[in-house]
């Protein structure tokens, strides 16, 4: 999905993909990351949404992404991150 001037995702658009490992957001830069927007891929490992626009993360983003191991951020905008931010990740 890189690429491709995504900018919304709703709550759960993902829950009914449960075995997917790989998921790649880069390169949208309308991208925002919603609440909820992750739950349910349970099985994720791999995670790329660098080169957004992103400023922020939404309460917890990453809360139900228990067995990822790699997380791409770079090319972001982040300027806060809070504690709870990466709770869940490890």
């Amino acid at each position: 999905l890189s690429a491709n001037n995504l900018e919304h995702f709703p709550k759960g658009i993902f829950q009914h993909l449960e075995l997917l490992e790989f998921l790649s957001l880069s390169q949208n830069p309308y991208f925002t990351l919603n609440l909820g927007i992750f739950s349910g891929l349970k099985s994720l490992k791999y995670l790329n949404i660098g080169h957004n626009n992103l400023t922020k993360f939404p309460r917890d983003p990453f809360i139900d992404l228990k067995n990822l191991q790699t997380l791409i951020l770079d090319g972001t905008k982040i300027e806060i991150i809070h504690n709870r931010d990466f709770y869940g990740l490890i």
